[in-house]
């Protein structure tokens, strides 16, 4: 099992380490919206799962879609 520390240097990067990680996926041709994008769905995934332990877990209502999608930056799969 793992303990906390072992934990968080699993999931906890320095800044140096995220501009390494930030440059690479740039350079692979991802864009800065879709790589925001694809973070934030990530985080409220886990935040749901987390929320959703406890005895108060809530259904969010789905976000609305934009009137015309942007054509500009590809959809990352989730």
């Amino acid at each position: 099992m793992f303990n906390n520390r072992e934990l968080i240097s699993q999931v906890a990067v320095t800044a140096a380490q995220m501009r390494d990680i930030e440059a690479r996926i740039f350079a692979a041709g991802i864009p800065v919206a879709a790589l925001m994008e694809k973070v934030a769905g990530l985080i409220t995934h886990r935040v749901e799962e987390i929320i959703g332990q406890g005895e108060n877990s809530f259904s969010p209502s789905p976000p609305s879609s934009p009137s015309s999608p942007s054509t500009h930056e590809p959809k990352l799969a989730t």
